[in-house]
């Protein structure tokens, strides 16, 4: 379950972080005929970088929370068949006391 929920917070983190760059620049580029073009492609490049970045960070949260589970998943496994053994023991003894009161 909380996993689940850190999972949700990702995803919504993603959002916040291209909203929070759409809010905080925009491209200012000069209103008169002569208009830098140059900075609306330096503004373009630099959003680019920024969104990479911004990926690249997401991917690697994803992979640690990836390998979070599968530690968590295994270990939940491993004692899972180790119950199952013990049940199994205890039936094996319950049997056995079964067969001896039957008899």
């Amino acid at each position: 379950v909380d996993l689940l929920r850190e999972w949700d917070r990702l995803k919504g983190t993603s959002k916040n972080r291209k909203i929070s760059y759409d809010g905080c620049s925009s491209p200012k580029r000069s209103g008169g005929a002569g208009g830098s073009s140059s900075s609306a492609g330096g503004e373009h490049a630099r959003r680019k970088r920024w969104l990479d970045e911004e990926y690249e960070l997401s991917l690697e949260s994803m992979d640690a929370k990836r390998e979070m589970i599968v530690e968590i998943d295994g270990g939940m496994l491993t004692a899972w068949v180790a119950e199952k053994e013990k049940m199994d023991d205890e039936m094996k003894v319950l049997e056995e006391v079964l067969v001896h009161v039957l008899v």
